[in-house]
């Protein structure tokens, strides 16, 4: 397969059959055919609407139809998707395209309402997408409801005008897509990844699925999550259909499951914990799942442990397979497809080399530093310019991850937790991490988050913990937590004070929020 070209091209060229079912969503099933008539015609718009070569749009959009045709109509015209998460401040919005010089956005109807003003009186115009525009007819007449646009914008269905054709050179190297990243050292950086390394990604994941008319996968996480973009809509419309899920429910989920054989699904724990929470997430419609992909946070063993009893008395053969990656890298570089034990995350798929560094020093099996990752799909840099990179001796690129973790005999990772997160207490290392899911492997607990915090003027550990049912945080229940915490990892770990929590604030990842407790822990002192 030629990597080397855009994403566009990438998928036309690897796609046998325009009449297979590609995307489905809410009743409408649309063919690879129709998928690209409709890129073919957006990207006309385009084209004739001034977006030229190397110029950021952004798309701020949920899962829906509107979003995969807007990602490769950008790419198209050789401009650069810039996806932005949907529940975005405007203040937010307005930033990032105000850095990225941004002119045109995509972007959901009932939030285009909250930025419209704004967005208007920068000269960005909006192509306003509504959920009803690629429904059925019927459907589509039920929920449709009024909405008042500027002058600035135009409709969705606007722009499905007749296609033309048009010349742009565009090469593999050329920037492709924008995601904005908490960076590698926990500050805010546009990632600029290029068509090459997002062909690259799907190319190296392709060996974990069967044939491209046997593949649907359930597009739970959303493109501006890495994984989301680069593995269930690239690989995807390279090879299967994809089943959207607009805004994740484990009820609506599991509802899809059933009307679809679903065989692949991407989550974080926190989307995994709800669906096994489910009374329906059982018996034949998981018989179909062949790998539930787990990323974006840690995955505690206790989680992994009721997922495979769930899959066993279902009679399906799913795999729960945690796997570890960046928005540097297009997303993923590790997948556990061995189901291996012990907490790891996996070994490196196609593409992908690893190194742990001490003090400086690359070291061997077994030993404990920080990560470092070369890649086929890295990304060029970052929009600021930052360096990024260190280059070897053979001029290979390497990217400090910013994360603590070791590679055993075999070559399988395990991460221990970010640098950032790490705190010295009595001179150890402590990874709040590993207390997390040493607590959450307690029957009594469901979630857990540990926060830095101070004890007599040293540094120390917080924990917060959401029970399971009717549960209450009594004195016996603090000690069993805190001897499970010393006994498996040391005295040192065990936290100094252990709190309840009714539920933990969560990103717009789905990850646990810890910065917002450890600022709030700040704010005591």
């Amino acid at each position: 397969m030629n990597t080397n070209q855009s994403m566009t091209g990438f998928v036309k060229e690897s796609v046998e059959n325009l009449n297979e079912e590609k995307l489905l969503y809410y009743g409408r099933r649309f063919t690879t055919g129709q998928v690209f008539g409709d890129v073919a015609s957006v990207a006309t718009f385009l084209k004739h609407n001034g977006v030229r070569k190397g110029e950021s749009v952004i798309i701020c959009l949920p899962n829906i139809a509107q979003a995969i045709v807007a990602l490769y109509a950008i790419n198209a015209v050789g401009g650069i998707a810039n996806i932005t998460h949907p529940k975005i401040g405007t203040d937010g919005l307005i930033r990032i395209a105000e850095k990225t010089e941004t002119k045109w956005i995509f972007i959901f109807d009932r939030i285009y309402v909250k930025h419209r003003k704004e967005l208007a009186a920068k000269g960005i115009k909006s192509i306003v997408c509504r959920i009803t525009d690629c429904m059925t007819v019927n459907k589509a007449l039920r929920l449709t409801e009024p909405i008042l646009i500027s002058k600035s914008a135009v409709r969705y269905n606007s722009t499905l005008v007749k296609p033309s054709t048009f010349d742009v050179e565009i090469k593999g190297e050329d920037v492709a897509v924008y995601l904005h990243s908490s960076g590698t050292t926990g500050d805010p950086k546009t990632v600029m990844l290029s068509n090459k390394a997002m062909n690259e990604l799907a190319v190296n994941i392709y060996e974990f699925v069967g044939s491209p008319s046997d593949n649907t996968m359930l597009m739970t996480l959303p493109m501006f999550h890495g994984f989301g973009l680069g593995v269930c809509v690239h690989l995807l419309m390279m090879a299967g259909r994809i089943v959207l899920l607009p805004v994740f429910k484990a009820r609506e989920a599991v509802k899809l499951m059933r009307r679809h054989k679903i065989n692949y699904m991407a989550v974080v724990p926190n989307m995994l914990r709800k669906l096994t929470e489910q009374k329906g997430f059982s018996g034949k419609k998981l018989k179909s799942l062949r790998m539930i992909f787990v990323g974006g946070d840690k995955l505690d063993e206790t989680l992994r442990k009721r997922a495979v009893e769930i899959m066993k008395n279902s009679g399906s053969e799913c795999k729960i397979c945690e796997g570890f990656g960046l928005s540097e890298t297009a997303s993923v570089t590790h997948i556990n497809t061995d189901c291996k034990d012990g907490g790891t995350v996996g070994k490196p798929i196609g593409g992908v080399k690893v190194k742990i560094i001490n003090d400086g020093k690359e070291v061997p099996a077994g030993e404990e530093g920080i990560i470092y990752i070369a890649s086929k799909s890295m990304m060029n840099g970052y929009l600021s310019g930052e360096e990024a990179f260190e280059t070897d001796e053979d001029g290979e690129k390497w990217l400090n991850t910013g994360d603590i973790g070791y590679v055993d005999e075999e070559g399988y990772l395990y991460y221990k937790g970010r640098v950032k997160r790490m705190l010295k207490i009595g001179g150890v290392n402590i990874f709040p991490q590993e207390v997390e899911s040493i607590a959450e492997e307690i029957e009594e607990v469901r979630n857990a988050c540990a926060v830095r915090t101070e004890w007599n003027g040293k540094p120390a550990l917080k924990l917060l913990v959401v029970l399971n049912g009717k549960n209450k945080l009594t004195p016996g229940l603090k000690q069993k937590i805190s001897e499970e915490i010393s006994s498996k990892i040391m005295p040192y770990a065990v936290p100094k004070y252990i709190e309840q929590a009714e539920e933990l604030k969560l990103t717009g990842m789905g990850k646990t929020d810890y910065r917002y407790y450890e600022e709030k822990e700040k704010g005591k002192r």
